[in-house]
């Protein structure tokens, strides 16, 4: 079953309301401390175009998409703050595309297609992320959320 997990918040200036600003490479330099991720690349132009496509339309204030060197490996992060939230929501669509992609076969081999099955897709107002991470998952995601907290 893939587990896809799309959550909202509303962070707006007025009346008391806190604003949320996350910075990105921040967030994924503290991943990269916490886990071994040394055999992660910056996904390039035409890997962007490849795996998540329509994604280089919409407008991104800050993006971090970090994919794996092997591909039997399960371990991919997209990380986005989107100029507003519907180029968000529209970003959720195509990441989650990718996950669904992934977890119905395209990763082949079982192990791999499973952990894409444990995949999420994250939203919280302007910022988006798909976090493939396997067994590991579920603490990365609590960790973004907490950004939002």
């Amino acid at each position: 079953m893939i587990l896809s997990i799309i959550f909202g918040l509303s962070a707006c200036g007025a009346g008391g309301e806190k604003t949320v600003e996350a910075d990105l490479s921040d967030f994924y330099s503290g991943l990269e401390a916490a886990y071994e991720l040394s055999g992660m690349v910056e996904a390039d132009e035409d890997t962007v175009k490849r795996y998540y496509p329509g994604l280089e339309e919409i407008g991104l204030k800050q993006s971090i998409i970090r994919i794996p060197m092997i591909s039997s490996v399960v371990s991919e992060f997209v990380f986005l703050q989107c100029e507003t939230e519907g180029d968000a929501a529209a970003a959720a669509e195509i990441l989650q595309a990718r996950v669904d992609e992934q977890a119905s076969g395209g990763a082949w081999y079982p192990a791999t297609v499973k952990a894409w099955g444990r995949a999420a897709v994250l939203k919280n107002g302007s910022y988006v992320a798909m976090i493939a991470f396997g067994d590991n998952t579920e603490s990365v995601a609590a960790e973004w959320e907490a950004l939002f907290a």
